[in-house]
């Protein structure tokens, strides 16, 4: 057993392998979770309290602006609502769903390093991506706009890539919707970063 593993290994090693590569992002989202863990059930910080203060208002019927005033677009508040809707009041329902929300970022980040240089290029993005999102100092553990925004932002630039790189006919009305979609989504959350589009509109 151990001649057939040792035999094996540099495949095994190898980073143009799939399940390798796979096998490096699930180990990544394993210690993004470990580095989360700590904070699973650390209070609600200001902002997050805000967010949970409105989508209870909203979630009796209130109108957000009116009944409770904030200056963030309503996409938080909506989505805290249906956090809370689905799982319960629970401050470990909210820090869960960060978790497993920030695994759609990492995945992103993996593929945009892998098509833009190689795969082991994007996991040592996705890893970095990892450790930093999750910066105790930088509220990484915490449910902001900030880390709901990065998804969209990231998504919208994959798909940017797509169509730049590849220019396949078949793909390109999709690219640049999807693209579109996941712009208008992160507007939703967070409305102060819309320059990183233009950067990303204009790499050819």
């Amino acid at each position: 057993m151990k001649k057939t593993i040792a035999k094996h290994l540099p495949e095994i090693l190898d980073l143009s392998n799939k399940n390798f590569n796979f096998f490096c992002i699930f180990l990544i989202f394993s210690f993004n979770f470990l580095l989360r863990f700590p904070f699973l059930n650390i209070p609600l910080e200001r902002d997050e309290g805000e967010y949970a203060y409105i989508s209870q208002i909203i979630g009796e019927k209130g109108i957000p602006y009116k009944d409770a005033f904030n200056q963030k677009p309503p996409g938080v508040f909506y989505l805290y609502r249906l956090v809370f809707s689905i799982f319960g009041e629970k401050i470990l329902a909210l820090r869960l769903f960060v978790v497993f929300y920030n695994f759609i970022s990492i995945f992103l980040i993996y593929q945009i390093g892998k098509i833009l240089k190689s795969a082991d290029f994007g996991i040592i993005s996705a890893l970095i991506y990892a450790i930093v999102s999750s910066e105790r100092r930088l509220l990484g553990f915490s449910a902001n706009t900030e880390i709901f925004m990065l998804a969209p932002i990231i998504g919208s630039m994959y798909f940017i890539l797509i169509y730049q790189i590849f220019y396949i006919s078949t793909f390109v009305w999709f690219s640049v919707r999807d693209s579109g979609s996941f712009q208008a989504t992160c507007f939703f959350k967070l409305y102060r970063y819309f320059g990183i589009y233009f950067i990303c509109w204009n790499t050819e």
